[in-house]
């Protein structure tokens, strides 16, 4: 957040970025309740290493910026910040409406254009599939997406990512040493959106290192056109809109079973696998099947659904 503010439309060097987060990362780390860890050889590495990492991150978000017509213009958005009415969703089959209450840790806008960013750190897989949403196990990016359509009601959502924070080694074969951050998820396929994003692709540079996403060179070589290959996570308009509708439709259903009663687990197999008490849980003692996720989904699933 801090350093979303300090490098707004400047071009940093490296070492102007390196001395702003080593300042900001001493002024935290001497607060009270972080000042343990400068104490003890173990405490001391962490700290070391979490402003190397700091630093890996931030010049990575510096070399984003300057590349994509997207910029930055909220962090750790909260709902309620602007004054407005909170989102409403309406549950399931009832007249009852909800409030939603959020923080969405980054939105980015280009013209009258936005995207929503989820950072993700440890374990966390940053990792989008259109299974995941239609299981309903990564409904939040799309959740925001419908909130702040709400709330910038002439804005059109274009794009919802995870980005990855994580130590992990560099590929070898990466076109940019910043590709380990690049964001992961789904985004509008149209050439204005895809060039916004990323302005260094090319038919010689075709792998974005922002975006997951590669330009389609045989696309390109046919028609001039610079969109990017035709993969699960592009879409159009209209689907993108289609993940935001299901999301909701899911999130409104689910709030009516809560709100009755309804408590019935519905475990997916692969949560039961690994799961401390599965030995002696009554749902699996019943002989209850848990849901499967040993099918696919593709992008036109979620209007066929919604029909």
């Amino acid at each position: 957040e801090r350093f979303a503010k300090f490098e707004k439309n400047k071009d940093l060097t490296d070492k102007e970025i390196e001395h702003f987060v080593k300042n900001s990362f001493d002024e935290i780390i001497a607060k009270k309740d972080y000042e343990h860890l400068l104490f003890g050889e173990q405490n001391r590495f962490l700290t070391k290493s979490l402003k190397e990492e700091s630093i890996r991150i931030c010049k990575a978000i510096h070399f984003q910026n300057k590349h994509s017509k997207y910029k930055i213009a909220f962090t750790e958005y909260n709902f309620a910040s602007n004054g407005k009415p909170l989102p409403e969703i309406a549950v399931y089959k009832s007249k009852k409406v909800l409030k939603l209450k959020g923080k969405v840790d980054r939105i980015d806008f280009f013209k009258n254009r936005f995207r929503v960013l989820d950072y993700k750190t440890g374990k966390f897989k940053a990792e989008f599939k259109l299974l995941d949403l239609y299981l309903g196990k990564k409904m939040q990016l799309f959740i925001y997406l419908y909130a702040l359509t709400k709330i910038f009601p002439n804005s059109t959502p274009t794009g919802a990512f995870y980005f990855p924070i994580n130590n992990e080694y560099q590929d070898k074969k990466a076109t940019s040493k910043f590709e380990n951050y690049a964001y992961n998820g789904v985004t509008v396929n149209t050439e204005e959106n895809f060039l916004a994003q990323d302005d260094l692709v090319s038919a010689d540079n075709p792998k974005s290192s922002i975006i997951n996403f590669s330009l389609d060179v045989k696309h390109l070589e046919k028609t001039g056109e610079k969109l990017m290959k035709d993969v699960a996570n592009t879409l159009t308009e209209n689907q993108m809109q289609a993940l935001i509708n299901y999301a909701y439709a899911l999130c409104s259903k689910a709030l009516a079973e809560i709100l009755s009663g309804y408590i019935t687990p519905k475990p997916l197999a692969e949560s039961c696998t690994f799961c401390a008490v599965k030995n002696f849980c009554p749902f699996l003692r019943k002989q209850h099947e848990p849901r499967t996720d040993d099918f696919s989904v593709d992008k036109t699933t979620f209007e066929e659904v919604l029909k």
